[in-house]
């Protein structure tokens, strides 16, 4: 499974960390992108640099991307200041994680989490479908039955 995850807006001195942090995920397919370049498959993750200077403007635009996309946000930041983290939250990322030393044990759960959250929608799917076809035996088999009774019936 792959799973289209985009990097959007990390200063280049931050880039090659998380590329090489994310290499541990090999069902990432990670791309270096912009909100104008990024498609929406529907398990896409996007990394996102919140910069101190312009982090509202950041999140008014995960807001908009997300009235029309299923794209997930993951915020990166180096600001611990819960208003930033919680209203992060609220523009619907699904979950913040502070660029400090320990960053990466907090980066990896959030990713694990995500990929979590993708399989169980996956299998959800699966067994939706598999119930769908069961429904379609449960009336067909009587049909059938009934309609071999018939023929024994008239040919016996």
């Amino acid at each position: 499974m792959n799973i289209k995850t985009h990097l959007i807006n990390f200063p280049e001195e931050l880039r090659d960390t998380i590329l090489q942090e994310l290499k541990l995920f090999p069902e990432l397919e990670i791309k270096v992108s912009t909100f104008d370049t990024m498609m929406n498959p529907l398990d896409s993750m996007a990394l996102v640099y919140l910069t101190p200077s312009r982090w509202k403007e950041q999140l008014k635009e995960i807001r908009e991307w997300k009235k029309n996309h299923q794209t997930q946000f993951l915020i990166v930041s180096k600001s611990d200041n819960i208003p930033v983290g919680i209203a992060s939250l609220k523009a619907g990322a699904f979950d913040y994680v502070v660029w400090n030393k320990e960053h990466f044990d907090h980066l990896q759960i959030a990713i694990q989490t995500f990929l979590q959250v993708v399989k169980t929608k996956k299998n959800l799917q699966d067994y939706s479908a598999l119930l769908n076809r069961f429904k379609r035996i449960e009336w067909t088999l009587p049909l059938i039955l009934l309609a071999g009774l018939i023929i024994w019936l008239v040919f016996r």
